[in-house]
């Protein structure tokens, strides 16, 4: 057999590196191509295992769809953007530090330095940067570049993903989307005691849901679950294991909403059921049919006019601009006896409007109380209020430009001392505008 040539020689070598190269960009869980997205249908959120990698090796995947850089290394991505636009470019990341010096890195955009920032917590954080960017496809690389080790510490750089033009909050595990998110519940992380059932996730007495949340926007945000209880129960939520709500939950379809202030970072929010019933017994168990992260609603802090112009608008229950004799209960007014509420609107543009209103109740001899809802001289509706949990009752707003006066009142009141008392809790009112499709918000 004869020798190969040189040449054959240098081309197995190359083949064989190449090799060695995929193999290890396959083992440390990344590639080394960079993806090529396109911001034409919305945010987008990265995590990082998909995110291309200037060289094979220095890295290693972690839990969650997370990756370790351990040696200088650069992570990119392209992006195409429909038109000019200023955009937010985010990175979720976490860093162990050497001599207290935590990791650096730097933002490139097309090849041209936009900025460098430390990682000095070793928490999940958010780091923020907005970019002016013309139309078209760009090259985005967020660079580590002060690796060391100092035995026995390590400077390394965790990352869980990059986002781009991302929502306030979005789930850890789930990508591509536009909120608000509306997550099949057998998709969420953290599933115990329980099983995918026919149009949900169907949990057993005791049992848990949830997942992590990335918090771009520091605030009060509304995670809105739908669900189907078998019988009464109740619901925990919680949030980084520390419980914040509690909803008691009827036999029969219902919405529970949860609105808590969430800080930057990675948070973990959790559903506990418990139910009186029996583990035996069938039809006890909770079906949980959706859940929406990232209520689109935004909160009128003033107390004049909400002007009603072409995007939803929403104002707390405690924020109304006139509130009768009751108290604040978190986000809602509570009357304990018979008052109202009143809004002065400022409606700018012709078109129809849908009021939203988010409401619970204490219910005396099996009812709730009566609101009514009037828009000037006009009566609107009469709701029955029947839900310890919160509901939304839609009610559709006059087509009439200028300022009018929709008023909501409560006025059948009953108190059996020793057995029961009524009342109203107003949670929120969103305005929606109606569109020849519908309303321009997504469906809750």
């Amino acid at each position: 057999m004869s020798k190969p040539r040189a040449s054959e020689a240098g081309a197995a070598l190359a083949l064989l590196l190449v090799g060695v190269s995929l193999g290890l960009a396959a083992f440390d869980g990344t590639s080394l191509e960079t993806p090529r997205l396109s911001l034409s249908s919305g945010p987008l959120a990265i995590p990082a295992a998909e995110l291309g990698c200037n060289r094979a090796g220095g890295r290693a995947p972690l839990a969650d769809g997370a990756l370790r850089l351990y040696a200088n290394r650069t992570l990119s991505h392209r992006i195409e953007l429909p038109g000019s636009a200023r955009v937010p470019l985010q990175l979720v990341a976490r860093g162990s530090a050497v001599d207290g010096i935590g990791p650096y890195v730097e933002l490139h955009v097309d090849g041209r330095r936009v900025e460098g920032f430390h990682v000095p917590s070793e928490s999940w954080s958010v780091y923020r940067i907005p970019v002016e960017l013309p139309r078209g496809e760009h090259l985005v690389e967020w660079s580590f570049v002060n690796d060391a080790t100092s035995y026995p510490e390590a400077r390394d750089l965790d990352v869980l993903l990059v986002t781009v033009g991302s929502p306030a909050v979005h789930p850890a595990h789930l990508f591509r989307w536009q909120a608000p998110c509306r997550v099949d519940p057998a998709r969420l992380a953290f599933r115990d005691y329980g099983q995918p059932g026919t149009g949900g996730f169907r949990l057993w007495n005791g049992g848990s849901i949830g997942d992590d949340v990335v918090v771009t926007t520091p605030g009060r945000h509304a995670v809105r679950l739908q669900l189907r209880a078998g019988s009464a129960g109740t619901l925990h939520f919680a949030v980084d294991g520390l419980p914040t709500q509690r909803f008691e939950l009827v036999a029969g379809e219902q919405q529970v909403v949860a609105a808590v202030e969430l800080a930057a970072g990675l948070r973990r929010l959790e559903w506990r059921y418990q139910t009186e019933r029996r583990a035996a017994e069938a039809d006890h168990d909770l079906l949980i049919e959706s859940v929406s992260i990232g209520e689109p609603a935004t909160v009128a802090r003033s107390r004049g006019a909400l002007p009603l112009a072409h995007d939803r608008v929403a104002v707390d229950g405690a924020d109304v601009e006139l509130r009768s004799s009751g108290t604040q209960d978190g986000r809602s007014w509570a009357l304990w006896s018979n008052g109202h509420l009143i809004q002065s609107l400022s409606q700018l543009a012709e078109r129809p409007w849908l009021l939203r209103l988010s409401a619970r109740a204490d219910l005396c001899r099996g009812r709730g109380p009566r609101l009514l809802v009037s828009h000037d001289a006009d009566q609107l509706a009469r709701l029955p209020i029947d839900s310890t949990v919160t509901r939304d009752f839609v009610v559709p707003l006059p087509a009439t430009t200028g300022r009018h006066r929709l008023a909501l009142v409560y006025d059948d009141d009953l108190r059996v001392p020793g057995e029961c008392d009524r009342n109203l809790y107003v949670e929120r009112l969103a305005f929606e505008p109606v569109t020849p499709e519908g309303p321009d918000a997504p469906d809750s």
